[in-house]
């Protein structure tokens, strides 16, 4: 299973009272749940399931996780930078015009 649900209501949609919401484009599963009867939305996913957190792969991308979390804490202070220099020229602009 893609999402885990709290256990009352994933006991509800095993027992089919209760349906996981698809995106209708794609049909990806959203981790959100619907009573069918009512079509209200009851539930929304509490956690990842145990086939996407618990595969035997995930520990060989932790390095490469490592690595892109530190390269966009680099291009968010860059972006940062360059957003303060902006500003900067701004303040100036208007201090002149005063």
């Amino acid at each position: 299973m893609l999402f885990q649900f709290a256990p009352a209501i994933q006991a509800l949609i095993n027992s089919g009272n209760y349906e996981i919401v698809r995106d209708t484009v794609s049909g990806q599963l959203l981790g959100i749940v619907r009573d069918k009867a009512t079509g209200k939305f009851v539930a929304h996913a509490v956690g990842l399931g145990t086939n996407v957190i618990g595969s035997p792969v995930n520990p060989l991308f932790a390095p490469a996780q490592l690595v892109m979390g530190g390269l966009q804490m680099v291009q968010t202070h860059l972006g940062f930078q360059k957003t303060y220099t902006m500003l900067d020229a701004l303040q100036s602009g208007f201090a002149s015009m005063i």
